[in-house]
């Protein structure tokens, strides 16, 4: 490959591996458990990264008993934290893992958060912004607060990663800011119920295609609390919008997807959406109020 198409450092391709799992509720020990032995087996297929559905560590619906993710929700870094590094530093893999976050600036605040660990230890943090308020939905009851910021990070493959949970894929501003800011990858981590599968598919390649990114999609197994149930069918798509893998339905399984970076740029030589943005038309989004703020 011509390296005068990549950024410098860029490796010519990354294996990501998409976990597709049910989750014990309200039993992060033996989440963290099954977790472990992905990472590992992620490891020896020689994966880059694995990730991990939204909330994977205690269940969606723990929130249905009143208090309960209070409870279970942690510090980033932390406990759970620090178990994700040790693994990710002794196998040579970076870990994307959604889990309940105690906000330590404001005592009191939780966030529904996607950590992002490597070989070289903690990169960082995203917190949901969107909080869905349809049914079977429930996150601002269960006590969840919006976090305010799309970061993007950069591997050590010097490859740029941008971090969406769940409902904030909905919202097309979201992936596009993160797109802008250079990620070469979107990772959108769900725990979304059936009623929603069909839409699902033609969103996460939707997203792929207007931002001409790689965007993979990895999403709860079975069925929870409150008799919520989760499709799995993770995904991966290519900047032009072709599928790469896709997981079975309503059973776990983990998938590998290797993306390769020349995609990149054949992708954008074609079709330069993001070169052709025109930001100073679109003042409206920012600055329409809307009837309810």
């Amino acid at each position: 490959m011509n390296e005068r198409v990549v950024r410098e450092g860029m490796a010519q391709s990354i294996t990501v591996a998409l976990a597709q799992l049910e989750s014990a509720v309200a039993d992060k020990k033996t989440n963290l458990e099954k977790a472990t032995n992905y990472i590992e087996n992620a490891a020896k297929k020689t994966a880059d990264i694995i990730v991990f559905p939204e909330l994977y560590l205690t269940g969606y619906t723990c929130g249905e008993k009143s208090g309960l993710f209070f409870e279970l929700s942690e510090p980033i870094p932390g406990p759970t934290t620090r178990t994700l590094i040790g693994l990710a530093k002794k196998n040579d893999i970076y870990v994307i893992m959604g889990m309940p976050e105690a906000n330590t600036k404001y005592p009191g605040l939780i966030h529904n958060s996607a950590v992002l660990v490597g070989p070289e230890g903690f990169v960082g943090v995203f917190r949901k912004v969107h909080l869905p308020t349809h049914p079977p939905c429930k996150e601002i009851l269960y006590g969840f607060a919006p976090g305010d910021e799309f970061p993007v990070f950069e591997l050590k493959q010097k490859w740029r990663i941008g971090l969406l949970i769940c409902y904030d894929t909905w919202f097309p501003e979201a992936p596009r800011i993160e797109a802008i800011k250079g990620a070469d990858l979107l990772v959108t981590i769900s725990a979304n119920s059936a009623q929603f599968e069909a839409r699902w598919r033609i969103l996460n390649q939707l997203r792929a295609i207007e931002n001409t990114v790689f965007h993979v999609f990895t999403n709860l197994v079975g069925e929870e609390w409150g008799r919520v149930s989760f499709f799995g069918e993770a995904a991966a798509f290519g900047p032009d919008g072709k599928e790469i893998v896709k997981g079975p339905l309503n059973q776990e399984a983990m998938l590998l997807a290797k993306l390769n970076a020349r995609d990149l740029y054949k992708a954008r030589s074609v079709f330069p959406c993001i070169r052709d943005r025109r930001p100073s038309a679109y003042r409206e989004i920012s600055d329409f109020t809307y009837p309810h703020m």
